[in-house]
């Protein structure tokens, strides 16, 4: 069976038109001027968004998967004292039987 998509390292670029991918043979090229600092400070905010966004997410999986746990732990408690109740029933059912 033949692999419909497309292997390998490509570019995508994005413009006004959408995502397309980039011509063959073509390089990226950034244009710096005699002063970098803004160029490294905008990359600076950039990946510190991203990674502000990653921390986000993992917080959020990590509220969902403590949530579901408190969830199961409520269920299992409510049945151990449906349980404790049951128990409580049949014992003192023998004892006013007289056993």
């Amino acid at each position: 069976m033949k692999n419909s998509l497309p292997t390998g390292r490509k570019l995508v670029l994005f413009g006004p038109e959408g995502f397309r991918p980039a011509p063959k043979n073509h390089r990226l090229v950034i244009v710096m001027g005699s002063n970098p600092e803004e160029f490294f400070k905008a990359i600076d905010e950039s990946l510190g968004m991203i990674s502000k966004v990653k921390m986000q997410q993992r917080n959020m999986k990590l509220q969902q998967d403590v949530f579901t746990e408190l969830l199961q732990i409520s269920n299992e408690r409510q049945r151990l004292d449906e349980l404790a109740k049951d128990v409580d029933t049949d014992l003192g059912g023998r004892k006013e039987g007289g056993l």
